[in-house]
């Protein structure tokens, strides 16, 4: 159109001055009109070929919204360990109590014990736990206190307390039932006797009585104890380490009876 434009500029001038016709006046205005004409088709082509293309990127993002409904993506990592929907299936009713899929991420698990409530004084968050489960015998595992619920169980006078266990190996399985020890302290020097060596035994005023062996005689002597253990009993004093003694049919022996040890 440009081009057509300064042609008819030209010619007219030519005119003017007498050197051109009034036809090739005319031929230079018919191709500025045919060059406007042809410009004014291209606009238009242009115009409707930008509508498509807003109308194809509506429809494409019309079509991903759809894609998107139909891909479940799971709000977390690990392993499907239900799977409630089957293909064809209707889900996702409004209201449905209907569970599509289940999903466990066991790399950390959380650890429920029940603790006598006479214990509850000696737990503390961040205590050391270890345990055991008959699932996988002779390994060991340990874990960390997390959370010791505030309340006591009426039903035992027990306290829930759960711990976090670092399961990044898989080695553990959720619902496994286990047996293990809260270590609450930790204490050096402390000497154990079995509770069946002792002859008598009075809690009460941390006395007891059991026999020793020295120079190959029995020797009953009267020591103090402390805490229990289980089957064991602290001593306290009375009893130094390594002393031997009678652990089983005390009862038979008499203060300064001979005594032989049989290896």
């Amino acid at each position: 159109r440009i081009r057509a434009e300064r042609e008819d500029r030209r010619l007219q001038g030519l005119k003017d001055a007498g050197l051109a016709t009034q036809q090739q006046l005319d031929d230079a205005r018919t191709a500025l009109e045919v060059a406007k004409a042809q410009e004014n088709s291209a606009k238009a082509q242009l115009s409707a070929a930008g509508a498509q293309a807003v109308a194809g990127q509506k429809s494409l993002a019309h079509a991903e919204t759809r894609l998107g409904k139909f891909l479940i993506t799971a709000p977390m990592d690990g392993v499907v360990a239900f799977r409630g929907a089957n293909p064809g299936d209707l889900v996702g009713e409004p209201g449905s109590p209907k569970v599509m899929f289940k999903i466990v991420d066991a790399s950390v698990l959380d650890l429920t014990v029940s603790v006598p409530s006479n214990q509850l004084g000696n737990l503390r968050i961040g205590q050391p736990i270890s345990f055991t489960t008959d699932a996988v015998p002779g390994a060991s595992y340990s874990g960390v206190v997390r959370f010791i619920n505030p309340t006591v169980e009426e039903s035992d006078r027990s306290v829930k307390v759960t711990a976090e266990v670092d399961n990044r190996d898989e080695g553990l399985k959720g619902g496994l039932f286990v047996q293990g020890r809260i270590v609450t302290s930790v204490r050096k020097g402390v000497i154990l006797v079995p509770r069946i060596a002792f002859l008598a035994l009075d809690s009460t005023k941390s006395r007891g009585d059991l026999f020793l062996v020295e120079n190959n005689k029995a020797k009953r002597r009267e020591v103090a104890i402390g805490k229990a253990y289980g089957e064991d009993v602290e001593v306290v004093s009375g009893l130094a380490p390594g002393a031997t003694i009678i652990t089983r049919g005390g009862y038979h022996v008499k203060d300064g009876d001979p005594v032989k040890i049989v290896q």
